[in-house]
């Protein structure tokens, strides 16, 4: 959150490989925990991730980069860690 006061700072092309790692640390942290596997939607240009990572298993498909950009703007510590216990806990 020091790093990345806004999404406009996360989103800066500077940033492009630092947040690439973010985004599969957050992946391959989900899929270790809820099973599944990366995917990359390529058939469906309306796609909400289309022609991004996300991490697909039985009952979760989603793109850790969302997670990252978004617990920039939600400007919690746990963000990302809640979205996950919430989804262990479902099971």
């Amino acid at each position: 959150m020091e790093r990345y006061p806004t999404t406009d700072e996360i989103s800066l092309q500077r940033e492009t490989h630092t947040v690439d790692g973010y985004a599969r640390y957050i992946g391959e942290t989900f899929r270790k925990y809820l099973g599944g596997k990366w995917i990359i939607e390529l058939d469906n240009p309306k796609h909400a991730f289309y022609n991004l990572p996300e991490i697909k298993s039985e009952f979760f498909r989603d793109c850790p980069l969302s997670f990252v950009i978004a617990s920039t703007d939600r400007r919690i510590g746990h963000y990302i860690s809640d979205i996950l216990k919430n989804f262990i806990d479902s099971e």
